[in-house]
């Protein structure tokens, strides 16, 4: 009886060994190990099945940079959906939506139960998109193939279609191995790692995505270096030769009208007397040296034969300027609200002096910085009896 009931039952003991071999055969399996003839397993993982795999994380790459790039970009893959003749109102929705599809199918293409229809799905869009690009060429639209967004954006051209067919071809080595052996799984792979492994990976994955990001800004930098230059070329080509500050002297200084303290507009021309010339010092509120002027400035204006006449230009409000004007006794002084007007009379930093003479033509070239501006100012071009004033303030 005991026999016969031994026969007709397992002990749940004996049951264990037999639960952890079938477990450890469907891992082994899930990552490529082939089991032999007669029950034995080979521990030596298929080429074939890590090729695949790795062809689906390059794939899924591809696709996840694709998705951000375009979603980081809507305002450009609108226009480029536009371009490939998708109809304005539906590009604003494909522009949102493609890039969730794409992220969706790069996810699918990790785990071997999604990886084959992940692959498909691929393989379809990558044909929708090189088809699209090849039409194009075709009838000659140039547009900006935009097909990884923000992160590379070039003109449709034979090089874009060479890379899309070789993606096609990509996916098309996934779909062709067969939804039975779409490679070895990423997931599985993944959990099978330890602590130690785990944290690798990790700083391998971070320095990919570092050098990846640093890649594609310098790639970005690069080209728009490239642009500026082009453009400058273009602008040194088509405009006229440039003046040098010899060449201005003698020619008439283009005319202005800048309000005073009081707001008072005053033009060139009403500085302008018929007898004697103007110099127009540019200052800057927050321009140390230029502090070190306005006693000079203060004491030529008021003498009444000098020649020419300063006028003090202030970058800024009137109220960067009054206090300055009434402790130094200024009282010609005129408010320029940018750089445009100094730039136009040949000044590119302050203090800058200008020279006119008594009709409003260049006397003298442009005069940059505290020491030519002051040595100009206490020069033989002014009059003696402002030298004896300006020597007892020293």
């Amino acid at each position: 009886m005991t026999q016969a009931a031994d026969l007709g039952t397992t002990p749940a003991t004996d049951m264990i060994p037999t639960i952890q071999w079938r477990v450890a055969r469907r891992r082994r399996e899930s990552v490529g190990v082939t089991p032999l003839r007669g029950g034995i397993e080979s521990p030596t993982i298929a080429p074939m099945q890590s090729a695949l795999l790795v062809l689906r994380l390059v794939l899924a790459a591809v696709f996840v940079v694709a998705a951000i790039g375009k979603a980081r970009d809507q305002p450009g893959t609108r226009r480029s959906l536009e371009s490939f003749g998708v109809p304005r109102a539906l590009a604003p929705v494909v522009a949102v939506v493609l890039p969730v599809v794409e992220l969706a199918v790069a996810v699918a293409l990790l785990p071997v139960a999604t990886a084959w229809w992940a692959g498909v799905a691929a393989l379809a869009m990558l044909t929708a998109f090189t088809a699209a690009l090849a039409i194009g060429l075709l009838r000659g639209v140039e547009a900006e193939c935009h097909c990884f967004g923000s992160v590379s954006s070039r003109p449709v051209g034979p090089v874009t279609l060479a890379r899309n067919l070789a993606l096609v071809a990509l996916a098309g080595v996934i779909v062709a191995a067969g939804s039975g052996t779409p490679g070895n799984s990423a997931v599985a792979w993944i959990g099978d790692l330890d602590t130690g492994e785990l944290v690798l990976l990790g700083i391998v994955v971070v320095l990919a995505v570092a050098v990846a990001a640093n890649g594609a800004f310098m790639y970005q930098l690069l080209r728009q270096n490239g642009r500026l230059w082009s453009e400058l070329d273009a602008l040194r080509a088509a405009a006229p030769p440039a003046e040098t500050a010899d060449d201005r002297i003698g020619q008439l200084a283009p005319g202005f009208a800048l309000p005073d303290l009081d707001g008072e507009m005053v033009e060139l021309d009403d500085l302008l007397d018929g007898e004697r010339g103007v110099a127009l010092l540019f200052s800057d509120p927050r321009c140390v040296a230029c502090a070190d002027l306005y006693p000079l400035i203060g004491n030529l204006q008021r003498d009444p034969v000098v020649d020419p006449r300063p006028v003090l230009l202030g970058l800024g409000a009137a109220e960067d300027h009054r206090a300055t004007a009434a402790e130094h006794g200024i009282e010609r002084v005129l408010l320029h609200p940018d750089s445009r007007l100094p730039r136009e009379l040949g000044i590119v930093g302050t203090p800058g002096l200008v020279v006119l003479d008594r009709d409003g033509r260049f006397a003298h070239e442009p005069l940059l910085g505290p020491v030519a501006v002051s040595a100009f100012l206490t020069g033989a071009d002014f009059s003696l009896s402002a030298h004896a004033d300006l020597a007892g303030t020293r």
